[in-house]
């Protein structure tokens, strides 16, 4: 949230559809215009990735990885250049991490429709709420490196407590 509280990041100016798709790295980020959805963007850009996680479906490990390897650096890239555009680093309206990091998530998780619907409310949850380390990378890298980064540590601790729950679940069950 750049140092910004949750309020103050959800009263964000927002940028017209125009500004969010003028130039490829704001079209990117925006997620063709996703991020300027009136009310919550990072929950509609991470609901975002499952036609992506879907098409991605018929890839091997491998592969899956070189692509979400490439969309994490095009990420980096989008997110830098459109926060300047934007004025702040990681404004409301880039969406780009959330995707990517919601992608992670249901790629590493169990499949199910269960599974995945706890593994978005997690992703969400330490997205939006930034424990340390996330809120460490949020106030302190203030560039597209940083937006993708506090996406991928929420996704970690995501993942991590998916995996817990399903091992809790598994020996109970």
């Amino acid at each position: 949230m750049s140092g910004s509280s949750q309020s103050e990041r959800l009263h964000q100016p927002r940028p017209d559809l125009w500004s969010a798709l003028a130039s490829p790295a704001a079209t990117i980020a925006t997620v063709f215009g996703a991020g300027l959805f009136p009310f919550w963007p990072g929950t509609f850009g991470s609901a975002l990735s499952l036609p992506l996680v879907y098409f991605m479906q018929p890839l091997d490990p491998a592969a899956k990885a070189a692509v979400y390897l490439v969309l994490f650096l095009v990420g980096v890239w989008a997110a830098q250049r459109a926060g300047r555009r934007f004025g702040e680093a990681d404004h409301s309206a880039i969406v780009c991490d959330e995707l990517w990091g919601m992608a992670v998530v249901w790629e590493c998780t169990p499949s199910g429709f269960r599974w995945m619907a706890a593994s978005f409310v997690a992703f969400r949850f330490f997205d939006a709420l930034k424990p340390w380390p996330i809120s460490a990378i949020d106030r302190g890298m203030k560039n597209g490196l940083g937006v993708m980064l506090d996406d991928g540590l929420a996704a970690l601790a995501a993942i991590l407590s998916i995996w817990a729950l399903h091992a809790a679940i598994a020996t109970v069950g």
